[in-house]
């Protein structure tokens, strides 16, 4: 027997939703879990939202930009420009720990970091919001 259905005077009753046919059953329920987990989804990015990583400073040349983490932990940071010429963010690999000192090259990029932290075995990784484009201080 399916569940939420039961055999009423010979005749299969089935709760508004569901159906006798075991192949559309299997659809419904498939389409409640494809359901579920875009909601789960929201609820993560909501969520993440809350433990995103904020970077305060000037975008431009000579300034310093400073990350901090809104949520528990903070870990290892990366720093990243992206030209708008390109699809991908590139590493700035000289660029390490929760400050970045913005150059002459980052100069019409935006850059954004990205906090990784780890515990129990897991690790998360938090992006902050590009800030940018980089301009060259007012004299």
């Amino acid at each position: 027997m399916l569940p939420g259905c039961q055999l009423v005077d010979g005749s299969l009753q089935c709760v508004p939703g569901l159906s006798a046919d075991p192949e559309q059953q299997i659809q419904i329920l498939r389409k409640e879990i494809s359901l579920d987990q875009s909601l789960e989804s929201a609820i993560g990015q909501d969520r993440g939202r809350l433990e995103q990583v904020l970077i305060s400073g000037q975008a431009e040349v000579g300034a310093i930009l400073r990350a901090t983490v809104a949520g528990p932990g903070e870990g290892l940071f990366h720093w990243y420009r992206l030209a708008p010429t390109q699809q991908s963010w590139q590493l700035i690999p000289e660029a390490k720990g929760s400050t970045y000192l913005v150059s002459v090259t980052d100069v019409g990029n935006q850059v954004m970091v990205v906090s990784v932290t780890g515990s129990s075995g897991t690790t998360r990784r938090t992006s902050s919001i590009p800030i940018g484009p980089i301009k060259l201080p007012t004299p």
